[in-house]
């Protein structure tokens, strides 16, 4: 079984989407089809969306997370079929009617306004300030996003609309026991309190960065720093 069908059926495993959240009116997909640039990661959804079958899901609902975001996987990671580096984020604030990428990270392989325009703007996936808010502070090397898997920690909710904590640990678990990576950061606190910073009897390293916001930037002191120390980490192991 190929990288991209262990993904794809962990996932369906979990019943992470279902075949008709694909189809959504505001599908990131529809766009990302029409862009040469992005064929290879395409082709990975097409792939993966086919092991889904019509399952009746609940969205996460919580302060972390309003929806579910699809991963990003570089394309040196399924070329080499190699995945080095998991980036775990708190989770999907997008409209439920939109189907989105995490964080929008197929955008970090780009500095063409014309593709960042055709996904960040009023009515569209992000606003673009908070797109290059996020991108720009991590500063991740082209280099280590094609060697990545890109995802959020909170992806399912309990009865009560809150993360069903229990289960986002076990999915993360098995992720990471899957891809085996060098390295998995946690982006922002929840992130690292599902991922829980483990040690697995396997080659994989841990790494915390607080999730980048206005926020955090005004009260923090040496904020820009913690991402130098990220970076400086990425390319030693990359």
């Amino acid at each position: 079984m190929t990288l991209e069908e262990s993904i794809s059926n962990l996932h369906s495993q979990f019943q992470l989407f279902s075949s008709q959240d694909f189809d959504k009116d505001l599908s990131i997909l529809k766009v990302l089809s029409t862009l040469p640039e992005y064929a290879y990661l395409f082709e990975f959804y097409k792939v993966y969306k086919d092991y889904f079958g019509i399952i009746k899901d609940t969205q996460a609902v919580s302060r972390y997370s309003t929806n579910r975001d699809l991963p990003f996987i570089g394309k040196n990671a399924l070329e080499k079929q190699e995945v080095k580096f998991i980036f775990y984020f708190e989770g999907s604030l997008a409209e439920e009617a939109k189907l989105s990428i995490t964080v929008l990270s197929h955008l970090w392989l780009t500095t063409e306004e014309d593709i960042i325009n055709k996904f960040c703007g009023k009515g569209k996936w992000w606003y673009e300030n908070n797109y290059r808010f996020i991108k720009d502070n991590l500063n991740i090397s082209n280099e280590v996003i094609q060697n990545s898997y890109i995802t959020d920690s909170v992806r399912f909710s309990d009865k009560n609309g809150k993360s069903d904590d229990e289960k986002n640990r076990k999915f993360i678990k098995q992720e990471i026991l899957l891809l085996k990576p060098k390295l998995v950061i946690c982006v922002g606190t929840k992130a690292k309190d599902l991922v829980g910073m483990k040690y697995y009897d396997q080659n994989t390293k841990f790494h915390y960065v607080p999730f980048p916001s206005f926020q955090f930037k005004s009260k923090v002191e040496g904020y820009k720093s913690k991402y130098e120390e990220l970076n400086s980490v990425l390319i030693s192991l990359n």
